[in-house]
Formats: structure tokens, sequence, C-alpha cells
């Protein structure tokens, strides 16, 4: 999937779910994911606009990884990715430098993403290599990662919000669905013409509707008021307004729950620690990602300013 994006430089939502189902048509809708974890892998920017996903490349990028190798510094290659790269860069490199693949977990096969491409050594070779290849090259210390945080949490997040249109959203009576945020779900609603809402527009709450196409789905409701909004952000901003923890350390490992991923710039952070995607792990009947030590460490003191949340132990 990566070296057909790169090929084509953008796919948008239906591109990639066809694309996608050809090359794994048993994965049913879990190219909603893939595409996800193809922008937060930093692979390709990733937008969700006017009901539409869009994924533009990235250009090939070398940045700092935490801690050292046996042989020096580790880089991690993200972005456009063609066939014969890799190989290319085993060829360029200097006896100094390693390059080695790590493959995604085996829980995550099924979304077609790329191995994590890491090459270790001194950083001036490194960076001679990048040069060579025209790659960009990101030595920001202490890590990449750490950088991505200064994007911002909630409350940035929050103030960038617009209002959406009132008059363009369905009736409440029509089929929607909500994010129970003690469920961690959406739930489908279909209520009677004057019926309850299962849900209070004036607390708080995260609702898809069924829209026409190229609309935007989702309505984040805060004091009455409907804002429109990328889900991943928006079920933190409910989980804070409902004062619900949904983050979890066990051992020395950063569980979230796959139905809240960690959105923006805190989940590419995340990513950018090793080029995975979190292995998966089932705790009491719920699906986690399981975020190594280095996320664990990293961010454990940054979530309760970051997303309102303190991971419970």
């Amino acid at each position: 999937m990566l070296y057909l994006l790169s090929a084509r430089g953008k796919l948008e939502r239906e591109s990639f779910r066809e694309a996608f189902g050809s090359l794994r048509p048993e994965a049913g809708n879990e190219w909603r994911f893939a595409m996800r974890w193809f922008g937060q892998l930093g692979h390709a920017a990733y937008r969700y606009e006017r009901g539409r996903d869009i994924l533009t490349v990235l250009p090939p990028t070398l940045s700092l990884l935490p801690g050292r190798g046996d042989g020096g510094s580790r880089f991690l290659l993200t972005g456009m990715r063609l066939p014969g790269m890799v190989a290319e860069l085993a060829q360029l490199k200097s006896e100094c430098v390693s390059v080695y693949s790590i493959r995604q977990h085996a829980a995550n096969d099924h979304l077609l993403l790329p191995d994590a491409v890491i090459l270790e050594g001194a950083t001036s070779d490194i960076q001679n290599i990048a040069k060579e290849l025209g790659f960009r090259f990101q030595s920001w210390m202490p890590t990449t990662a750490q950088w991505m945080l200064l994007g911002g949490g909630l409350s940035h997040y929050k103030a960038s919000m617009i209002k959406a249109d009132i008059s363009t959203l369905p009736p409440p009576e029509s089929p929607h669905r909500y994010f129970d945020p003690d469920l961690l779900a959406m739930k489908p609603v279909q209520i009677e013409l004057g019926g309850v809402l299962p849900y209070c527009r004036d607390k708080g709450a995260l609702v898809e509707y069924e829209m026409r196409r190229g609309q935007e789905r989702f309505r984040l409701w805060l004091d009455g008021i409907p804002y429109m909004v990328e889900p991943a952000w928006g079920r933190y901003i409910i989980l804070e307004r409902h004062k619900r923890r949904a983050l979890q350390v066990r051992g020395n490992k950063l569980l979230v729950p796959a139905s809240a991923q960690l959105p923006g710039g805190i989940g590419l952070a995340a990513s950018l620690l090793d080029g995975l995607v979190p292995d998966l792990q089932r705790i009491d009947g719920r699906l986690y990602h399981e975020y190594p030590a280095t996320a664990q460490a990293m961010l454990k003191n940054e979530l309760r300013e970051l997303l309102s949340q303190e991971p419970v132990s």
C-alpha cells in the first residue's frame, strides 16, 4: 500500500478503500484503521475534512529515535517509499552504518502497513546518506517524537474548532450513532418523534450522522452547540467532559483502547518511537493497543496536560 500511495502521491477514502480491498478483500472495513495508521506512522499526512479522509504522502525522512543501539544513533525512515529504495539504502551505507527492517506485529498484518526501516550508526554518516538520496534529515534533540508533542493537546484543538450549521443536520429521530464514554464505543440511536435522546447535547456528545456523500459525518455537541470535529479528538473531548479515564499502564506498557486511538500529533509521536503500530491485546473483553516502554515513559507525564487523561495503573 505504501508503494501505491507513494506512486500516486495522494489517496482519498474511496481510492484507498478500493486498493486495500483488492489486496486484502477478507479484511472488510479494516481499511479505515489502516488509513489512519499510515498517517500516524508518519508516512502520509492524514486529513479528515468535509466527510472525506485524505492521505497525502510525505517526503522520505530520517528521524532520530530515542536510545542508542550498539552501533550508534538510530534513525527511522518514514514517508514515501518506492520499490528498491531500501535495497539502495543498504548499498549506500558505509561500513559504520547498519540498515535493518522490523516487521509489524503479527496482529496487525491485515492492515498492510510497511516494515519499520531503521538506520544505525554515526549521525554524520547517516546525514550524508540522507543528503545523497535527497531525504529529509531530522536530528532534533532529544527526539523527533518529543518535538511532535509541542503541537498541542485538547485545549489547543478545542480553541480551533469551528461551529457547524445546525440546519444541515438530520432531525434527532433519524438513525445515527453516538460515542458512549463508558463503553468507549459508538452506539446506534433510533428514537420515535419527540423521544428522548440517550445523550445530552449540553453536557457533551460526539455524534455520527448519516449524511449525504462527501459531507462531514461527525459533530461534537458542547453546551447545545454543534461543532465540526475530527473524531479521534472528539472522543477525548467527551472523555474529558464526562471525567472518564480510558488509558492504563500495566507493567511498563501504555494501554490505549483501540476504539479511542491517540489523536493527532500525540499518536504520531508515540509511533515515531519505533515505527511500529502497537501490538493488540484483549484485556477484560476490550481491545487495547499496547505501546512499548519508551512510549509509556515519554507520554505518561504528558497525557494529563495533553488529553486530560491520567493513565490508571
